[in-house]
């Protein structure tokens, strides 16, 4: 048995940051991941820094050094490559245009960021800083007692060792296996499983330059948006989400060979493809339990972003320490949790307000409240739920047009909008 003051499994963003924090404060830090090398990312997953003030709680910006979070006053280093977003649209069927941006898109709102380099950077550094790395392998049993934790892992060659901690994170991503095993998932409603596949495509033809882009209505074959954004060297990532009755490779299909979108993907060559599948649950309001944290995606509805991440894991590692020394960590780092991010609050997010467009409103009907708009730029924003709030401000800023010429869309809008999401979780159980 090896012994560790701190065990981490996952050696995503929350992890990373929170073994090179644990190892600078003189921490003898274990990391335990299941791939073999953090550059090779093949996930369908967030690569996008959110430049929103006091998003998650914090203000990030860039500079030469890297990522640096003003309120928690910490830089997470970066040399890789950045694009800008100044613009993001969403797209009606036939392409009514609302318009996000700053500045009238002079100044982006977002960067997307390599996360392989990301990750590849703060791995080195981590080893840098003396942080032991078990690669290739599984945490197959954890148990958590007064002495501490143990974890039992799995090495690709089928041996297996226990490593025994004081303290241990799991930083597992948003499936949270393992903090299900230890009843940390009992009291989350469980929503969803949503396949998820993100394909690169190269010459596709109309998209706007460094924007972010989303398809609304039954004309691109599906209930939730389909997303194109900027890939790197020239490329474009078109990302769709699939679900009970479609799966995202046949909505992706439809999309680049059925729908409006077709003939900009006349040309176009498929060069990568990425997926995942993600469990959507509502967040955990107690992430702490004895001695086992629960950090970044395994606590969160679906995902925190990396930056969030990133926040889980520097926060998180500073309430370890606490712990460490005898005081209560735990306390403050739940009291942060709840309240930086935006799924946390009892009216986080109402159905209708994005998530509830398709197939809540016929493609005429998203059509006809798009154009009613599309004459207005909104405030630019990455944000999921920031977007949509102001998407509906605007609409209800001419809501007396949609009476006149509408009156039945009037009374689902006004009747839709009434609805929260943990109302409608609660109607269906």
């Amino acid at each position: 048995m090896q012994f560790f003051n701190v065990v981490i499994v996952g050696a995503g963003p929350a992890g990373l940051i929170s073994a090179l924090e644990l190892s600078k404060a003189g921490c003898h830090v274990a990391v335990i991941e299941k791939i073999k090398d953090v550059r090779e990312v093949r996930r369908a997953c967030s690569q996008q820094l959110i430049l929103d003030e006091e998003y998650e709680g914090d203000i990030v910006t860039v500079n030469e050094s890297g990522f640096y979070f003003k309120n928690a006053d910490f830089t997470v280093p970066y040399k890789g490559d950045l694009i800008p977003l100044y613009d993001k649209y969403y797209h009606s069927p036939k392409n009514h245009c609302l318009h996000f941006a700053r500045d009238n898109g002079k100044t982006p709102f977002s960067y997307k960021f390599q996360k392989t380099d990301l990750l590849g950077g703060m791995y080195d550094l981590c080893e840098a800083s003396g942080v032991t790395f078990f690669m290739h392998t599984r945490a197959s049993k954890i148990s958590d007692s007064d002495a501490g934790a143990e974890v039992t892992i799995l090495h690709k060659d089928r041996t297996s060792e226990t490593l025994f901690c004081k303290k241990l994170i799991l930083a597992e991503g948003v499936n949270a296996n393992l903090a299900n095993r230890l009843g940390m998932n009992s009291k989350r409603f469980y929503m969803a499983a949503s396949p998820v596949v993100k394909q690169v495509y190269r010459g596709v033809t109309g998209i706007a330059p460094n924007s972010w882009n989303l398809y609304y209505g039954k004309a691109y074959y599906s209930n939730s948006p389909v997303i194109i954004g900027p890939g790197f060297d020239g490329t474009v990532e078109v990302t769709a989400t699939g679900g009970t009755h479609v799966r995202p490779l046949e909505v992706l299909s439809n999309f680049t060979t059925k729908s409006p979108m077709a003939e900009f993907f006349a040309n176009a060559q498929l060069v990568d493809a990425y997926g995942c599948c993600l469990k959507a649950r509502m967040p955990m309001s107690e992430p702490c339990k004895g001695n086992v944290i629960v950090l970044g995606d395994a606590a969160a509805m679906i995902e925190t972003e990396v930056q969030g991440a990133f926040l889980c894991g520097y926060y998180g590692a500073h309430a370890v320490i606490r712990e460490l020394q005898g005081e209560d960590g735990w306390n403050d780092y739940t009291k942060w949790w709840l309240s930086a991010f935006e799924f946390n609050r009892a009216d986080y997010m109402r159905v209708a307000q994005g998530y509830g467009l398709v197939p809540t409103y016929t493609d005429d009907e998203l059509d006809y409240l798009f154009a009613l708009v599309e004459d207005v730029t909104m405030p630019g924003t990455y944000s999921q739920y920031r977007t949509p709030a102001l998407m509906w401000d605007t609409i209800f800023s001419r809501i007396d047009i949609v009476m006149e010429d509408n009156h039945a869309l009037y009374d689902k809008i006004c009747n839709v909008n009434k609805i929260s999401l943990n109302t409608s979780l609660t109607a269906s159980k």
